[in-house]
């Protein structure tokens, strides 16, 4: 991955968004969610969820859909409210079972 980021690349598409958190350790993205909660308020819209997601295949032949087995799944989504009022909202749907993580 190339980490030279310039003014065209920066900030990477949100379709790349998911593969540069990917690539970060959970440690360092933790830390940056809690440098974001002591400058904004955070809200839940609604409250952070884990649990377990069915991983499902489609046959290459008939189209029917089977069920692989079971993955952990965590899901936040928040509003953050800046100083100044300003207002941002999103969320994360991740394959991973730390609610902390998907929240931040």
């Amino acid at each position: 991955m190339n980490t030279n980021a310039t003014e065209a690349s920066w900030p990477p598409p949100r379709s790349q968004w998911l593969r540069y958190w990917s690539a970060v350790p959970a440690e360092k993205v933790e830390a940056l969610a809690g440098e974001i909660a002591e400058y904004c308020n955070v809200r839940d819209v609604t409250l952070p969820q884990n649990g377990l997601g069915l991983l499902k295949l489609p046959d290459s032949a008939l189209n029917d859909l089977y069920f692989l087995g079971e993955v952990p799944v965590s899901h936040a989504h928040v509003e953050l409210i800046a100083p100044d009022g300003t207002r941002s909202e999103g969320g994360a749907r991740l394959l991973d079972d730390r609610q902390s993580l998907a929240r931040g």
